[in-house]
């Protein structure tokens, strides 16, 4: 009688992690020899084979290919001819997995053992799934352009219809950087962003302008720069910070 198990000790695995998925297969034969015993393992479209585990001495170092049967991939091992009677073996096999499409959570593998004996060639499949999971380590730093600003600004006095940055007040630029260290992508996400406008009724922070570098849309629930202060002329202040750099 041919049997077949299978365990990980990976039981999810995160999108766009580098470490590759070990399936660690036993393959018994407790009837009579199996001849042309062969380990067969479907394998999803979300996986592709890597190859056999060949650095630890307790598992067998197989013989295994990647062939597409009836459209189905799969991987066969050659298991001995003739696999002899009351034997097992333990073999290691490396998969990497990637999503195709969000609406994958898992993955599934069925594995059997087939020979080409007239009796009980064929072993009950087996099936292992593992889950697929999102794990973004994202971080958000900033800086201000001075770093501190001191009240009442001195030799600075209030205009009724301000039309320069200086008559609204001295310059300050924030500096947002928003990274994702991984180890998956994401689509969808919110930063949101709250300042002081008013202070006992009086503007604090009034908003010019902001600039995006990155593929990302801002919208405001205020009107940004309702009084039409002039801008000066756009420096390559935002492009020297590098990396992806929101501008406020």
């Amino acid at each position: 009688k041919l049997e077949v198990s299978v365990y990980s000790d990976q039981k999810k695995i995160y999108i766009g992690d580098d470490n590759p998925l070990t399936l660690t297969v036993k393959a018994q034969n407790q009837g009579e020899g199996a001849y042309e015993a062969e380990l067969i393992v479907s394998i999803p479209p979300q996986a592709d084979f890597i190859g056999v585990v060949r650095n630890n001495e307790a598992l067998a170092r197989l013989s295994c290919a990647f062939k597409t049967e009836n459209q189905t991939r799969q991987v066969v091992c050659d298991l001995g001819n003739p696999k002899k009677a009351g034997t097992q073996l333990l073999a290691g096999l490396r998969f990497s997995v990637h999503q195709q499409s969000e609406m994958d959570t898992s993955v599934k593998f069925d594995l059997k053992i087939q020979s080409s004996n007239s009796f009980d060639n064929v072993s009950p499949v087996v099936s292992y799934k593992v889950d697929l999971a999102v794990l973004a380590a994202v971080e958000i730093r900033g800086v201000s352009s001075p770093d501190h600003i001191f009240l009442p600004i001195p030799n600075w006095e209030h205009k009724e219809s301000p039309e320069t940055e200086e008559d609204v007040g001295p310059v300050v630029q924030h500096i947002y950087e928003l990274r994702n260290n991984g180890p998956s992508s994401f689509s969808k996400a919110i930063l949101n962003l709250q300042w002081p406008y008013k202070y006992n009724n009086n503007t604090l922070l009034y908003i010019l302008h902001y600039d995006i570098d990155g593929p990302m849309n801002c919208t405001s629930d205020m009107e940004i720069n309702p009084l039409r202060i002039k801008m000066p002329e756009k420096n390559d202040t935002g492009a020297e910070q590098g990396g992806r750099n929101h501008l406020i």
